[in-house]
């Protein structure tokens, strides 16, 4: 055998071990727990990450076990996010020279997200493919109440966002909504004000569907579509972007009607009656910001 082949055979051997080395003898705890300090660093001081498991996974990557973010409003945590398990791989020339792409797949009560960060040096690109996801594992959207949602979302978010320079931020979604259910439950809104509701069927079956273009700092709303449930919706517009997300500004306009389920179990539904045009429909207007929006029913303008 030549003297060279033996050489990097010898390097190529010396190079396997001492990665399976690192692989045994990684101090795993110390990552978790510094992933943990990391992302709360992140989410700020009302977040609380948890993470019951954590695995190595092929050198670069990881297997996340009963993964929780818990936001707190005053002493009263709400899961603002769960998962049972969430995979994730950095790729290793990334780790070599760095930003290194970040592979991930998060596998919640029903269905599962995957995706690809990417981060650059003016901002970040992100890819995600739902197949069946739940929204009711993002618990921030029914917040701390008993009513909890059920979901199907299949399809893709594909956005590259430049934070210094918004305008240059592109992307696009086409994501199917389907059979979206609000248990029966209780809500509760602002200080412990809540009342309760029925079961409420937002979409059945497939149809519904949220669908934008993101270009030149504008979102580009072109269909967001609830249909065949308690609550109807059709709206488009546009979504002006912002450095900060509670600076973002809406303009969006379209119908939506209601079940008599509905109007029964939201008894204020009367102070818009007036609004209700020849077909049943509500007429919509959602402007402002996103952290305060204006919301008007025809003329009427909700109070809050």
């Amino acid at each position: 055998m030549p003297k060279i082949v033996r050489w990097l055979a010898y390097l190529g051997l010396f190079v396997f071990s001492f990665f399976i080395f690192l692989y045994w003898t990684f101090p795993y705890d110390v990552l978790k727990e510094r992933l943990i300090i990391s992302a709360e660093q992140q989410l700020g001081s009302a977040y609380d990450v948890r993470i019951s498991g954590f695995s190595p996974s092929f050198f670069t990557g990881a297997v996340l076990k009963d993964v929780k973010v818990l936001k707190y409003d005053g002493d009263n945590p709400v899961t603002f996010l769960s998962a049972s398990k969430v995979k994730l791989r950095a790729g290793l020339g990334g780790l070599l020279f760095g930003k290194a792409n970040i592979k991930f797949n998060v596998k919640g009560s029903k269905g599962s997200v995957s995706g690809v960060y990417k981060p650059v040096d003016d901002g970040f690109g992100l890819n995600l493919d739902f197949s069946d996801f739940n929204l009711g594992d993002l618990g921030f959207i029914t917040g701390s109440g008993s009513a909890k949602l059920a979901s199907e979302l299949n399809g893709e978010i594909d956005i590259n966002i430049n934070k210094r320079q918004m305008l240059q931020s592109t992307g696009k979604a086409d994501i199917s909504i389907d059979n979206v259910v609000l248990k029966a439950g209780d809500i509760v809104f602002g200080e412990g004000a809540a009342f309760t509701i029925p079961e409420i069927v937002f979409s059945k079956g497939s149809g519904s569907k949220i669908k934008f273009e993101l270009n030149k700092g504008s979102i580009k709303v072109q269909e967001l579509k609830l249909q065949d449930g308690d609550l109807k919706l059709d709206l488009s517009g546009e979504v002006f972007m912002a450095s900060i997300f509670k600076n973002y500004r809406m303009n969006l306009k379209g119908t939506f009607s209601v079940s008599q389920k509905i109007e029964q179990a939201i008894p204020v539904l009367f102070m818009i009656e007036k609004q209700r045009q020849s077909d049943g429909s509500y007429p919509l207007t959602v402007t402002g910001r996103i952290e305060k929006p204006s919301v008007k029913i025809g003329d009427f303008t909700l109070p809050f």
